[in-house]
């Protein structure tokens, strides 16, 4: 439950709270005084948010979703476009079809985070989401033009252990770094043999 609060609705409540600021930059050019409550809309909002994080904090995890992987990351990029108004993009080098839905969930709020990271707290405009096979292993590499992560990042925050969590469940290794020449990476590498599917042609 915790997990779900953390990546789920977290984030939707971060995707309102940002439109209803439009809303409200908007209402001001036309110099409505329904600006006003516009603004006390995306406090509420921002207030709920805080607050959710603060439950996710004190508990724990995990509810498995069957969504194919693809389509997941194709519409998470579709949404960060429209929400937050940057550059990104989902790149499939090979169709892959995952069986395990414990896996597929994983590997999509892992990504659901890394791109919220780079966008919230690194201030990207570009973020990829690279997805390909090779050798008989899964990458999944997501990198952003952002501020950047330390070389030793602090791993005491609740979006990278849930992260290395995640990857940890599922077998997979987890790496993050800054990304040269500017911003961060995040890279997941995964058996084949662990998704118990199979990479179509």
């Amino acid at each position: 439950i915790g997990q779900e609060l953390h990546d789920d609705l977290g984030p939707h409540l971060i995707g309102i709270e940002v439109l209803t600021k439009v809303l409200k930059q908007d209402l001001e050019k036309l110099s409505s005084k329904e600006a006003e409550a516009a603004e006390k809309i995306r406090e509420l909002i921002k207030e709920a948010s805080n607050k959710t994080r603060s439950l996710a904090m004190g508990l724990s995890l995990v509810r498995l979703v069957d969504n194919g992987l693809e389509y997941s990351l194709k519409e998470l990029a579709l949404n960060m476009r429209k929400i937050f108004n940057v550059s990104c993009r989902f790149n499939c080098h090979n169709s892959i079809l995952i069986q395990d839905t414990s896996i597929v969930t994983n590997l999509f709020y892992i990504t659901q985070e890394a791109v919220h990271n780079a966008i919230r707290h690194g201030k990207a405009s570009t973020v990829l989401i690279d997805l390909r096979s090779d050798n008989g292993r899964i990458f999944l590499t997501i990198k952003d033009d952002g501020t950047g992560i330390p070389e030793n990042p602090n791993a005491k925050g609740m979006g990278l252990r849930i992260m290395g969590y995640r990857a940890k469940i599922i077998g997979a290794s987890f790496n993050i770094g800054p990304e040269k020449p500017c911003g961060t990476f995040v890279k997941i590498v995964l058996k084949q043999s662990k998704t118990t599917g199979r990479i179509k042609p």
